[in-house]
């Protein structure tokens, strides 16, 4: 049970920092590989950890933004803000499709959040995207892994390829 909070806050981290972290699939992955977790609770505890980084994140960047940024940018935010705010659907269908592929969300978050826009179907199509992310990156990087692991093992062990190795 200690893995699965510890993914869970690996995932709050990772997803809360707007630089230099690894995707979260390689996170829920390495979970999913080393420690063996069962796939069908560890994806929706990293979607939760992942979309509460986010949130934080976004939010952060929003306090920022108000006291950091120059009226007239102030006033671009606010524009983006409200067209993003008169669609939710569009918002919701977009950051869905977006976050269903590999592709990081980092920035997103961070304009959105400068912007201050309504986050709930931002948030809601993050997370049903990631999951349907995470659980395509944990299942075809564990292939990849043990794929690698049993060719490296039968290269290394096997007697022919020992002698070979040496010669």
């Amino acid at each position: 049970m200690i893995n699965y909070l510890l993914a869970f806050l690996s995932a709050v981290f990772f997803n809360a920092i707007p630089f230099f972290a690894p995707g979260t699939g390689f996170v829920v992955t390495f979970f999913y590989v080393k420690y063996e977790l069962n796939l069908i609770l560890l994806i929706p505890i990293m979607v939760l950890g992942s979309t509460l980084g986010r949130f934080i994140l976004a939010k952060f960047t929003g306090k920022l933004a108000s006291k950091f940024l120059r009226p007239e940018r102030n006033e671009n935010l606010s524009y983006f803000r409200n067209q993003v705010n008169k669609k939710p659907i569009h918002a919701f269908i977009f950051t869905f499709i977006y976050c269903a592929l590999p592709t990081p969300s980092n920035l997103i978050f961070l304009s959105l959040g400068a912007s201050k826009v309504n986050l709930g179907p931002i948030l809601l199509g993050f997370g049903l995207g990631r999951a349907i992310n995470y659980t395509y990156a944990a299942l075809s990087f564990s292939y990849i892994y043990h794929r690698i692991a049993e060719e490296l093992q039968g290269s290394v062990t096997s007697a022919s390829n020992i002698f070979t190795q040496i010669v």
